[in-house]
């Protein structure tokens, strides 16, 4: 028959390797948010600079600068080229969310499994020691 020493022993550790697999799945969780924080903002600067940028070339052509046909084919060019990295910061964005909503499922599940499994500890224990 187990001491009541080990009992609490074996419980104490049980609840430590709980605890410490949440932590680790907590601590990817809000790495990943950083991250997609992150990649937010990158994105958000591309979108504020691809504007800037536009509104540069609106103004320049207003004001009747820009007229000859090689410059306006250049800000065409690049207007496309900032267009294109726009689109891959979107993308780069979507692709993080759908990681993230990924792992935070998998960190559901795993805490299920964990919770489960400590029940089922703490119920053995409760057996053990009646």
């Amino acid at each position: 028959m187990s001491t009541p020493k080990g009992n609490s022993l074996l419980f104490d550790k049980s609840v430590d390797l709980v605890l410490m697999f949440l932590g680790l799945y907590a601590a990817m969780a809000v790495q990943d948010f950083a991250d997609h924080h992150k990649e937010k903002s990158h994105y958000r600067q591309l979108v504020q600079g691809f504007q800037e940028e536009l509104a540069s070339n609106q103004s320049q052509r207003s004001m009747g600068k820009r007229k000859d046909k090689a410059a306006t084919e250049q800000t065409k060019a690049h207007i496309a080229e900032l267009y294109l990295h726009l689109r891959e910061g979107q993308l780069a964005v979507d692709l993080s969310l759908s990681l993230m909503r990924f792992k935070i499922k998998q960190l559901k599940k795993t805490a299920s499994e964990l919770n489960l499994r400590f029940d089922e500890v703490l119920s053995a224990l409760n057996t053990e020691l009646k």
